[in-house]
């Protein structure tokens, strides 16, 4: 079992504290960063809509803000380069946030980024936090850039400030921790390692040619709820599977009776970062060298990965997850197994009952 900070140390009485910390987060991010959203896309909201997407956020850890983004907009009309960048800039926001909730998780489960349990020691996740939160405010600066020198939408500010808030507090909690990870290694690390789905922020971030602006922005949403789904970690249960089911279908379109977005718009580029979070995490622990995926541009990236069967790869692992089929499942189920279940299983509208 791992065990947190104070486990480590023995020290009980800082634990209120970070939970503390913990909580002070939510309450930023829902009263100062959720309005920033909506106003980056220079859109009112009714109320009911901006009080589901506040609950979604609030109490759904899969719900990032890129998937809601992408969720709440397919009907409006947008500057696609605004989107991508607020996706970015928020989902390298949140999953900042999580790291550093996974941190001081009082329960002593690592639920929101289940790698950081293998990778990370504490020290090391809260610097990582502060890289993904310091690249998201270079984000939320194009967006300013974006929509003018003269903008009333202060991105980059709300951005930086809830950064600033979160790692001066937890940096200082966890000052004492010596980092096992060297600090020309953080941001490498962070891009490739700590989340399933962290490549398409880096792809995000490549000067990507306009024509795959649309694809770029629903893919952020997508590539953590099919990868969710069947998680390549030992950490799958029938429960989290039955509610990232949910969510794709949520973010598809199916719950409104609309076909799949997703399914309709399956080019290249998904397959492309399907494939190199699969490629990194399968290679990972073999200590295979691997190129610096954040200095190369789109069509290398493509080269490469086609080159290695990593594309191949990922484009039979979408056709078994667009089965939509729910396996019956235990925890610790391997990853192999459940997709080949999933093969043999009809897909039904609801998940099947775990036996008793």
């Amino acid at each position: 079992m791992v065990k947190h900070w104070w486990n480590v140390q023995g020290d009980e009485e800082q634990k209120p504290r970070v939970v503390e910390l913990r909580e002070a987060q939510w309450d930023f991010y829902e009263e100062h960063v959720v309005p920033t959203l909506f106003r980056l896309l220079d859109h009112e909201l009714s109320e009911p809509v901006g009080s589901q997407l506040k609950q979604r956020l609030r109490y759904s850890a899969r719900f990032r803000p890129s998937q809601l983004l992408y969720a709440f907009s397919q009907d409006w009309e947008i500057q696609p380069d605004v989107v991508i960048w607020a996706s970015a800039s928020l989902e390298l926001l949140y999953l900042g946030r999580v790291i550093l909730d996974d941190v001081a998780d009082q329960h002593d489960q690592r639920w929101g980024l289940p790698t950081v349990r293998r990778v990370f020691d504490d020290a090391s996740a809260v610097q990582i936090a502060n890289v993904l939160q310091h690249t998201a405010v270079l984000c939320a600066t194009n967006i300013d850039a974006l929509c003018g020198q003269q903008s009333a939408i202060p991105a980059a500010g709300v951005v930086a400030e809830y950064g600033r808030q979160i790692n001066a507090a937890m940096l200082e909690e966890l000052q004492w921790r010596k980092t096992t990870i060297p600090e020309t290694s953080y941001k490498s690390i962070a891009l490739r390692k700590v989340s399933s789905g962290q490549l398409t922020i880096d792809l995000l971030r490549l000067m990507a040619p306009p024509d795959y602006a649309e694809e770029l922005a629903k893919l952020a949403v997508a590539i953590e709820n099919l990868d969710y789904a069947a998680s390549i970690t030992n950490d799958v249960t029938e429960s989290n599977l039955r509610r990232g089911l949910e969510e794709v279908r949520f973010l598809s379109g199916e719950r409104r009776g609309k076909k799949s977005e997703i399914q309709l718009n399956r080019p290249t580029i998904f397959s492309v970062i399907l494939a190199s979070d699969e490629f990194l995490l399968r290679n990972i622990d073999v200590g295979v060298a691997l190129p610096d995926f954040t200095s190369m541009k789109l069509p290398d990236i493509f080269t490469y990965l086609d080159d290695t069967g990593a594309i191949r790869d990922a484009e039979h692992r979408i056709a078994d997850l667009e089965q939509k089929a729910m396996p019956l499942i235990r925890p610790n189920t391997n990853v192999h197994t459940l997709l080949a279940r999933a093969r043999t299983t009809n897909p039904t509208d609801e998940p099947p009952q775990v036996e008793s």
